[in-house]
């Protein structure tokens, strides 16, 4: 489960890459702005459904892990343990959704003429540098609590 959700921030991230250098330093052509659009609204939309899934899994194993050790009688630094990751994850994770749906407001400001171009282009790197970070940190945070769950004895190596 955690290698799809992983996945799916992944091809939001690259999407994100795609429609951020193609912001930056493609001409600017007719066909230009519903290019970009539709690769970056996708693309954000991808990154940002896969970050909520990754902190709503946090919360339910957090949970999960918390009942098993109550009434299995676990080591309870297990479910610390899980607590102290679910920490970690959260603030980054937000902090790509916030960055995403950031970037896409802005370009409707840009194609609304609102906002310059060029402050649209520095969100669209912002987002992009906050979705990798937080794609990495979410990737070694999943695998930590998937060794959490192996050694609590909820999870086989084979899932």
């Amino acid at each position: 489960m955690a290698l799809a959700f992983v996945t799916v921030v992944l091809v939001g991230t690259l999407g994100l890459a795609a429609a951020t250098v193609l912001g930056l330093f493609a001409p600017r052509t007719p066909d230009f702005p519903a290019t970009h659009f539709a690769l970056g609204l996708t693309s954000v939309i991808v990154a940002v459904f896969g970050h909520c899934f990754s902190l709503f899994y946090f919360i339910g194993v957090g949970s999960a892990l918390k009942k098993a050790v109550e009434e299995k009688g676990l080591d309870a630094g297990l479910a610390l343990e899980a607590r102290s990751i679910r920490r970690k994850v959260f603030p980054v994770g937000g902090l790509a959704i916030a960055t995403g749906m950031i970037v896409t407001y802005a370009g409707g400001a840009v194609d609304a003429g609102m906002i310059p171009g060029w402050v649209h282009g520095t969100l669209g790197v912002v987002a992009l540098a906050t979705n990798v970070m937080a794609l990495v940190v979410e990737a070694r945070l999943l695998a930590r609590n998937n060794e959490i769950f192996r050694r609590a004895g909820l999870l086989t190596a084979g899932r």
